[in-house]
């Protein structure tokens, strides 16, 4: 990972990036232009907003129809072959539930993400670990100082609710996926599976 300061941001031509907001002594910057991004950050930016969009992560997704495609194969338990169509049912309506949902604002942060970074950051490039570190930062300080800092209209300029929307809401929509995620993991699919997806499945634990 390369190492900037503000003043040697190294910016081809086109290119130029603005303050955005400030959060516990940090600045964050982000590119003038949402539509010229680096192609990098561009393919991070839009895989996140699909899962904005979806209201639950790729992860969690692909989790659910393996389950789904899981219980709807027949299995030999030694006696005879079973289906389990109900483990089925269960696991697709709770994946409509989350997507029904107003929003998810836990991908707001994945979001912001991506597209704010500070000065130890390589604008041309997206370093998924240090975003990771990046929004357990913003998480300590509370929803509240985060998204009332953060320019929702620039991020989503669409979107109607405001970041006092968006900070009542995470905790709801945090215990809603931390409880999904559990009950996911108690399938047996999740007992024999492998897929990589598993390990990347939010936490089931709160955030602090």
């Amino acid at each position: 990972m390369k190492w900037f300061r503000r003043k040697k941001f190294d910016l081809a031509p086109g290119h130029t990036v603005e303050k955005a907001f400030s959060l516990a002594g940090t600045d964050y910057y982000t590119f003038t232009d949402p539509f010229n991004l680096p192609c990098e950050r561009a393919f991070y930016a839009l895989a996140f907003y699909e899962e904005f969009e979806w209201r639950c992560t790729r992860s969690f997704l692909c989790a659910t129809l393996e389950t789904v495609v899981h219980a709807l194969t027949p299995h030999n338990d030694g006696q005879k072959w079973t289906l389990d169509p109900e483990t089925a049912r269960k696991t697709a309506a709770q994946a409509l539930e989350l997507m029904n949902r107003v929003v998810e604002p836990d991908l707001v942060y994945k979001l912001a993400a991506v597209m704010y970074f500070d000065e130890n950051e390589d604008p041309y490039g997206f370093d998924y670990a240090y975003a990771l570190k990046k929004i357990e930062r913003w998480k300590r300080k509370g929803p509240k100082a985060f998204f009332l800092r953060l320019p929702l209209k620039d991020l989503l300029p669409s979107w109607t609710l405001s970041g006092e929307d968006l900070a009542a809401m995470w905790p709801g929509a945090q215990a809603q996926t931390r409880a999904a995620v559990r009950k996911i993991r108690q399938t047996p699919c999740a007992k024999t599976s492998t897929a990589p997806w598993w390990n990347d499945l939010p936490s089931p634990t709160p955030t602090p």
